[in-house]
């Protein structure tokens, strides 16, 4: 690993370089109609492997970059609420129970049956079990 001087230093280059990279790689990907997440990902795997191939900033890629991932999933949610349209959202109510009210009673259901079909399990962990399968569901719905 190449020694920075400063243990913040690495992370701020890279996290300048990202900064501007990020607008004309979004300008790019909307030119040739593709989603702009896609060049995201695709430069977090070159920031990656140059960083294993090079030693630059690997530990502080390892400590730092996870942090980054957490507030970014916080402003994200943020922004999305903040963005919402209360109005659309109780219009769609009604197809959206579509999916998710069977989702939801399926997945907690067959992780319910399977749970307590088990030898040796009882019904509080089934209970447990489908309650936690059903709120799994409800996310992915």
């Amino acid at each position: 690993m190449i020694d920075t001087g400063e243990p913040h230093a690495a992370i701020l280059l890279l996290m300048g370089l990202v900064s501007l990279l990020a607008v004309p790689m979004r300008a790019v990907f909307t030119r040739v109609s593709m989603p702009s997440m896609i060049g995201f990902i695709l430069l977090g795997v070159a920031l990656s492997l140059g960083s294993t191939m090079t030693g630059f900033a690997e530990g502080t890629l390892n400590e730092q970059v996870p942090f980054l991932a957490k507030i970014g999933i916080v402003v994200l949610l943020f922004r999305i609420g903040l963005e919402s349209d209360l109005g659309k959202l109780r219009r769609q109510l009604g197809r959206a129970a579509l999916i998710w009210l069977p989702n939801m009673v399926l997945g907690g259901t067959a992780a319910f049956a399977l749970v307590v079909l088990w030898p040796g399990l009882g019904l509080i962990p089934a209970l447990f079990t489908g309650i936690a399968a059903s709120a799994t569901s409800i996310g992915i719905s």
